[in-house]
């Protein structure tokens, strides 16, 4: 935000800058899904879980463990939390595109969940 950049923007930049280190494009699995667990652990306090998974989808979610950076105002150094979660959504899902997965994500009782398919 302080280089000018939206969320969309700066979540793009990231994609272009790390998906290649995930493989080569359209060649994911459902593994994916520990590297995600990586990813998260980098907070401390992260809460990581495998929710469900089946031949064809995998399911985690995430505690979020970012938002106690953004205190009462919901901001943290000029960011919204809106604005930081947003960087990665559009991260996640660009990876999946990236790997030829499908995604979904929502967020239900303060949890942060990820779903990864094999596209048929």
């Amino acid at each position: 935000k302080s280089v000018g950049q939206t969320p969309e923007e700066l979540g793009k930049a990231v994609v272009e800058l790390f998906t290649p280190g995930w493989g080569e494009p359209g060649t994911g699995t459902l593994n994916v899904i520990g590297g995600m667990n990586r990813n998260y652990m980098m907070f401390a306090g992260s809460e990581f879980e495998l929710v469900d998974q089946s031949e064809t989808t995998v399911t985690a979610r995430s505690n979020r463990p970012w938002t106690r950076y953004f205190g009462d105002d919901g901001v943290w150094y000029g960011v919204t939390l809106e604005e930081y979660e947003k960087t990665f959504q559009i991260f996640n899902a660009g990876l999946a595109e990236y790997l030829g997965l499908g995604y979904e994500e929502w967020i239900e009782d303060g949890w942060s969940y990820m779903r990864f398919s094999l596209k048929n």
